[in-house]
């Protein structure tokens, strides 16, 4: 069940509660609302509801923290609240402290949220109904310095334990990877992650979900700075460049910096101007951690097992392996070919994403590429659909690796952003 506490003409929810059936704020329409109740003593036991909405609701309050506690105890899920800005720029003594704070330090993040709220029963007390904020909603300042007009925060409860709901932005989406943990962390962990790239990096369809930009490098860049404002951490793959610019802004936001191969490979001191920024550096596979700071974390590849699985209804022909030519010695890939007495099948790296299952599900081994010492994120896939791989070295990989399964490693990541904030 769904409800909705100060609903007023909102019809979302099941339960729409309200302190009143009409309502001064929409002229007197008659309110949506089916039980009427006050917001610090719902009428609810323990529990009972899966989502909880409450919008413009908690300035009003003289005790705020009462009524959350109250959506809280009701709740077993989500509980999404919203607060208007109005009322903290509007008065004008105090506007000049406010305005360096929107202007020239963005804040974001459930920090700003209960700064938020401790100060509504300031204002409250200092000018009563929420009316006079409301006349000065459409002053010159706001409409031409576009200031934010409300926060919103969310929060996940399990339990008698409360944790304000991730947002998470990932910065390109190389190899897919940001992709799946954006699918299985929002699963897991009812976090809310959007995965942006640009249109021309993503030729093969490895935007699962998310935004792609058809534009410029620098465009794109631009849109990401702003965008990041509304984000709890940002999560950046292999695009370090932006780093920088991102500590500048934002120098309070947690910014993660997230290497999958070739951008950093034998090029960490290069590359230390940007890296030396970054929060926090992770790494996704083992041998990008020679040469590498020591504080960089290996964090393994996800691969989508939801996608990525036999198929029982393709035949698989006998003595078959296949292999892509990147980072490949021919000779060697022959080599191994000749000592299993298996058939090999060289193919272009060109195949859409969305029909990888069903190749791989038509061989029986996999080929990896010879020239780096360890597992891609190809061969993780063809060891998910159940082939068997030869790596690097030649020797054959049977089963797939637990530690790749997408549910460890976004719990391993939910964590590390968990530490970080």
């Amino acid at each position: 069940m769904r409800l909705n506490v100060g609903c007023g003409c909102d019809v979302w929810g099941n339960i729409r509660v309200d302190i009143q059936r009409f309502s001064d704020i929409f002229y007197n329409r008659k309110t949506s609302v089916n039980i009427i109740a006050d917001i610090q003593h719902l009428p609810f036991k323990d529990k009972v509801f899966a989502e909880t909405r409450c919008y413009h609701v908690l300035e009003h309050l003289l005790n705020p923290s009462q009524a959350l506690n109250e959506l809280f105890r009701v709740t077993n899920g989500k509980v999404t609240i919203r607060v208007p800005i109005w009322h903290l720029y509007s008065y004008v003594g105090e506007s000049l402290t406010l305005f360096k704070s929107f202007l020239l330090v963005p804040v974001c993040g459930t920090t700003y949220f209960k700064d938020t709220l401790r100060k509504i029963s300031r204002w409250k007390e200092r000018y009563g109904d929420h009316r006079w904020y409301i006349k000065l909603r459409h002053v010159k300042v706001n409409k031409y310095l576009f200031l934010p007009k409300e926060y919103e925060a969310s929060f996940l409860v399990k339990g008698n334990s409360v944790l304000p709901r991730l947002n998470v932005l990932h910065v390109h989406n190389v190899a897919g990877v940001a992709c799946v943990i954006a699918k299985f962390m929002d699963k897991t962990f009812n976090t809310e992650n959007l995965v942006v790239a640009r249109k021309i990096a993503d030729r093969v369809g490895l935007m699962t979900s998310g935004e792609t930009w058809n534009c410029g490098a620098k465009t794109f860049t631009v849109k990401c700075l702003w965008l990041a404002r509304k984000f709890d951490v940002v999560h950046v793959h292999d695009f370090d460049k932006i780093v920088p610019w991102l500590k500048r802004l934002y120098h309070n936001k947690p910014i993660i910096l997230h290497y999958h191969g070739t951008r950093i490979r034998n090029r960490w001191k290069e590359r230390e101007q940007f890296w030396s920024k970054a929060d926090v550096i992770l790494v996704s596979t083992p041998d990008l951690l020679k040469d590498a700071p020591k504080h960089a974390i290996y964090i393994p590849n996800p691969i989508d097992t939801e996608i990525f699985r036999e198929l029982p209804e393709v035949c698989k022909q006998p003595n078959s392996t296949f292999t892509f030519n990147h980072y490949l010695n021919l000779k060697k890939a022959k080599k191994y070919a000749t000592q299993h007495k298996l058939i090999l099948t060289l193919l272009k790296r060109n195949i859409p994403h969305g029909k990888m299952p069903y190749l791989f599900n038509q061989y029986k081994y996999y080929i990896d590429r010879t020239e780096i010492p360890s597992l891609s994120k190809t061969a993780l896939e063809a060891l998910a659909c159940g082939l068997e791989v030869i790596r690097w070295d030649g020797k054959i990989i049977e089963k797939f690796p637990e530690q790749h399964k997408p549910q460890n490693v976004v719990a391993q990541l939910y964590e590390l952003y968990r530490a970080i904030l």
